[in-house]
């Protein structure tokens, strides 16, 4: 099973230690009797949204959807709704989603090189490690550093 999250609608494939936790978190909800729905897949040909379907998601009226997607750009088709793949594009682009993007962690411990590490897996053009100290004085694991390294921080 190839778990995936979606980001803003663009599905990002995780690390492979996020795999191995989403997992078992899915199987402790499951346990529950908790449903999991991983990902929707749209049906073969089902390249266009409605306002009234992305209405009925949201908990608005499509009117509203329709006037709060005007300011994207985007105006979609009566009877057809909108193009999907166009619709993502608008949104993240009005949401500055779409701009390369540069991260700076504080600190240079354990946490500090994971969510280093996160920050560049999520998109982050350049993540830097801000530290007062050199590197050799890093409170980190010397595999966190490295694995760091290897990712491009």
């Amino acid at each position: 099973m190839e778990l995936k999250y979606k980001k803003a609608g663009i599905v990002v494939k995780p690390h492979r230690d996020v795999q191995v936790y989403l997992e078992r978190a899915i199987r402790t909800l499951e346990s529950l009797d908790v449903e999991v729905i991983l990902e929707e897949k749209a049906a073969a040909g089902d390249e266009w949204v409605s306002s009234d379907a992305l209405a009925k998601r949201l908990g608005q009226c499509a009117v509203q959807v329709r006037k709060d997607l005007a300011i994207t750009g985007i105006i979609g088709k009566p009877k057809k709704g909108y193009p999907v793949e166009a619709l993502i594009a608008a949104i993240e682009s009005y949401l500055g989603w779409d701009m390369p993007t540069n991260a700076g962690v504080m600190g240079a411990g354990n946490v500090a090189m994971d969510s280093a590490r996160t920050a560049r897996r999520l998109g982050a053009e350049e993540v830097s490690i801000v530290y007062r100290r050199s590197e050799a004085e890093m409170p980190a694991r010397h595999e966190e550093i490295e694995h760091a390294k290897e990712e491009g921080v």
